[in-house]
């Protein structure tokens, strides 16, 4: 009944009191018990082969216990005694094998047979459940049906915030792309001082774009640097009027300090000048009942939304190819979205802009993340 390797077992758990004068068999007093209501310090008394009572280790009761036992063990400190039969070599096959043996019947036909714990050898599971991070696995999408060459499309109702997704095909087969659409959500303590507020990683996004025609714009806000020009937004030459522009929105409103510009990898087709301008949407809702002519013009250009007061935050600059541009920027008002227009075109690597996140915005993540953990 005493063994070092997985804890101790001593019959069903309970919190009995029918041990009598003389009537326990042996008294097992430890620190780390397992008992309905956690693990603590306490007395289990065995008698007849069962869990005749458990008590509180600094009690009375536990005490009159150890004076009327015919036998009394103390664990040491490192050692878990589970009142309990435990089947110490079990083989549960979720995830991935469900249907050969999952957790629901392997607890269920343990149950029924007097066992109270099972320790689990994950050999084929699949991928094998090692460790603890592999059984909070939540699903997100219940196991259904997908048609060969076909996009299969699910939706995802759970408003949590995961880092991970696993997809399980029942029982083998070829999946071409996969695909998770979402919205990023920034861990709100790496959003405090001067943070990139454009990048993806932080909650940032493109929202409109002139060009996406050799590489999308998103890879702009990509974390680190490009390697190569597929690595930025490569764009096509124009044989048009007007420049290619993208506009992005911000991780969350705030003012902009100074901004990166980057041209690597863009020598022969990069930029000959650009220009920023910065937009605060709350303000253009505010000032959506204005009368028709009555909103300010935006920087020349096509106009992915007329509805925002674009203010300008860089003049047009020359820039030069295969170069990290950095500038200051002194524009001070808070914004939510920025525009970056290349004249006539060319392709950047990257785009940096960095600022400080309004004090009440940044409070309203902080609510978001914690509502989603």
């Amino acid at each position: 009944m005493i063994g070092r390797m997985t804890g101790h077992a001593a019959g069903p758990p309970g919190d009995y009191r029918e041990c009598g004068p003389a009537a326990c068999d042996l008294l097992i007093r430890g620190r780390r018990v397992v008992t309905p209501a956690g693990l603590r310090a306490a007395a289990v008394g065995i008698a007849g082969g069962q869990v005749s009572a458990i008590e509180p280790a600094a009690g009375p009761a536990a005490a009159e216990l150890a004076r009327q036992s015919a036998r009394v063990v103390d664990l040491a400190a490192d050692e878990v005694l589970l009142p309990g039969l435990v089947d110490a070599h079990v083989h549960v096959n979720e995830p991935g094998r469900t249907e050969w043996e999952g957790f629901a019947s392997a607890t269920r036909a343990a149950a029924a047979g007097g066992i109270t714990t099972v320790i689990d050898m994950p050999l084929n599971s699949v991928p094998p459940t090692v460790d603890a991070a592999a059984l909070r696995w939540e699903p997100l999408v219940a196991r259904a049906g997908a048609r060969g060459d076909a996009v299969n499309e699910y939706a995802v109702s759970d408003w949590r915030c995961w880092t991970h997704v696993r997809l399980s095909i029942y029982p083998d087969g070829g999946v071409a792309r996969f695909r998770v659409h979402g919205e990023v959500l920034p861990d709100p303590a790496f959003l405090t001082g001067t943070a990139d507020l454009a990048a993806m990683r932080n909650g940032g996004r493109v929202t409109d774009c002139s060009d996406a025609f050799y590489s999308p714009p998103a890879h702009l806000i990509m974390p680190g640097r490009a390697r190569v020009m597929s690595d930025g937004w490569e764009n096509a030459r124009r044989r048009g009027p007007g420049n290619d522009y993208v506009v992005i929105r911000l991780a969350a409103p705030g003012r902009l300090r100074h901004v990166e510009i980057d041209t690597s990898c863009f020598v022969g087709n990069a930029p000959g000048w650009a220009r920023l301008s910065a937009a605060d949407e709350r303000a253009a809702a505010r000032l959506a009942q204005v009368p028709p002519g009555g909103m300010p013009a935006g920087p020349p250009g096509d106009h992915p939304d007329s509805g925002l007061d674009w203010q300008e935050v860089l003049a047009q600059t020359r820039l030069q190819p295969d170069t990290r541009h950095r500038f200051l920027v002194g524009y001070r008002s808070p914004c939510t979205h920025i525009r970056l227009d290349v004249l006539p075109d060319g392709g950047l690597a990257r785009l940096r802009a960095y600022g400080e996140v309004e004090p009440e915005a940044l409070a309203g993540l902080r609510r978001q993340w914690q509502q989603a953990g």
